[in-house]
């Protein structure tokens, strides 16, 4: 009866049961104390080498900047000079045409570190400008430069820049539509046509 009694609880019970199924936490804690010249020797050697790496990296700090570059400047009767776009914008700093505006406060050594990345999502009005500096206040202060000097860009110049000038595009663009309504009048003609024909 006893017997039985037992094998009716162990069948109730949702895993089987082992007795030596047990965790001596003192077992562990022994294993870790016969070890702890070997953990305080990894630990002590890991952090050592984390600080000569702190001290010996150059620390670069993060100098960014958005702007819309949608209205440049404004003329004396304050009406708005518009010259780009962002992707004007982000046209320009891929070509790297800031380096020119930096040449005459830079050496050549510093102008070869200075990269600005220009990022503008689709259809976005705001730019976003980053790039990485040394020292924040002197990287500040390029990026300042920089934007700045966007204002006094005139329209040829950009132009140049670009390699395209507007009129050149709205030209292009004037002449897709022109093909996109002589193909829409053509297609209106041969439907007709088709019409007649199956008349």
């Amino acid at each position: 009866m006893v017997e039985e009694k037992q094998r009716i609880s162990q069948s109730q019970q949702p895993y089987p049961y082992y007795p030596d199924d047990e965790i001596d936490l003192s077992d562990l804690f022994g294993v870790l104390w016969r070890r702890k010249m070997i953990i305080i020797l990894t630990t002590i050697c890991i952090t050592a080498l984390a600080l000569i790496f702190c001290l010996i990296s150059t620390k670069k700090y993060l100098i960014s900047a958005q702007i819309t570059p949608g209205v440049t400047n404004y003329n004396n009767k304050g009406d708005p000079i518009r010259l780009m776009t962002t992707n004007d914008l982000k046209g320009w700093f891929d070509k790297e045409a800031y380096l020119a505006v930096l040449k005459g406060i830079m050496n050549e050594e510093e102008l070869r570190r200075v990269k600005i990345d220009a990022s503008a999502p689709q259809g976005s009005n705001v730019a976003s400008l980053e790039f990485y500096w040394p020292d924040k206040k002197n990287g500040e202060k390029i990026l300042s430069t920089v934007i700045a000097s966007l204002g006094s860009i005139s329209s040829a110049r950009l132009e140049k820049t670009l390699g395209l000038s507007r009129s050149t595009i709205d030209q292009a663009i004037k002449i897709r539509r022109n093909n996109l309504k002589h193909l829409e009048i053509e297609e209106q003609r041969l439907e007709r046509e088709i019409q007649l024909k199956k008349a």
